[in-house]
């Protein structure tokens, strides 16, 4: 004798049989869970202190530069999610910068978190701005899989411009005039290229300040403009480390 499939009635009531028959629509099975189920999901959940949120939307993957164009349509103060290369992280000068395919961008670390983060990391930062200074505040950093960094930028002297782009990842080749140690194993490199004087900052610099003057050296790093009564006089070099720095020629 073949089992017959299971009708929703209890097995060997006749008259509950039938009547589940009677009520329930040809084809339809009925089903164990209903709305008195779902209240008392709802009512251990809170009784147990839980309480449901729904999920904070994902902020959109942009481009350095579509977040500082000019002609951006985002809210102030939403969510920013963007990828790139760490080109700095300095936390005793409160300095954060990372670089994609398009430019440069500053973030405050003040209340960051880093994850692991260090020069050359791939990462996604989902922060808040850019503010009215041009950073990218109470960043969120997941380092990705590596890739590698794409080359840095040629540093403009005569136009006073960091490749066109502020915080951007670059390069400048020229003579050591003078360097000096400051602190925390930082020295300050003044370079004269061949278009103009720009000031390097190098931290974790494990080098003799002394050996670099009167060297044909090259160092990377991140570019900044230095103003003066809101006019730029000058450009100045974040380097990571004395490893992004190379003499060509003592």
């Amino acid at each position: 004798q073949s089992a017959k499939p299971f009708d929703g009635a209890v097995e060997g009531s006749s008259a509950t049989s039938a009547r589940q028959r009677a009520i329930r629509p040809p084809g339809k099975r009925w089903s164990r869970a209903g709305p008195l189920s779902c209240v008392v999901f709802v009512a251990i959940a809170v009784a147990s202190g839980c309480s449901w949120r729904p999920a904070a939307p994902v902020a959109p993957l942009m481009t350095v530069s579509e977040l500082s164009g000019s002609g951006s349509s985002r809210v102030p103060g939403s969510p920013t999610r963007v990828r790139g290369w760490v080109t700095l992280i300095d936390p005793s000068w409160n300095l954060f910068f990372i670089q994609d395919e398009t430019g440069g961008l500053q973030i405050a670390p003040g209340e960051g978190q880093f994850n692991g983060a260090v020069f050359g990391s791939y990462v996604e930062v989902v922060g808040i701005g850019p503010d009215p200074k041009g950073l990218l505040i109470k960043p969120t950093v997941t380092v990705l899989q590596p890739k590698p960094m794409p080359r840095p930028q040629h540093v403009d002297v005569r136009t006073m411009t960091c490749s066109g782009h502020e915080s951007s990842w670059s390069e400048v080749r020229g003579i050591v005039r003078r360097a000096s140690r400051t602190y925390e194993k930082r020295i300050e490199v003044h370079v004269q290229t061949a278009d103009g004087p720009v000031v390097a900052y190098v931290r974790e610099a494990e080098i003799e300040p002394s050996k670099l003057v009167d060297s044909d050296v090259r160092l990377r790093g991140v570019c900044s403009r230095v103003f003066e009564d809101g006019r730029v006089i000058g450009l100045k070099l974040f380097v990571d480390s004395t490893k992004l720095v190379t003499v060509e020629r003592q």
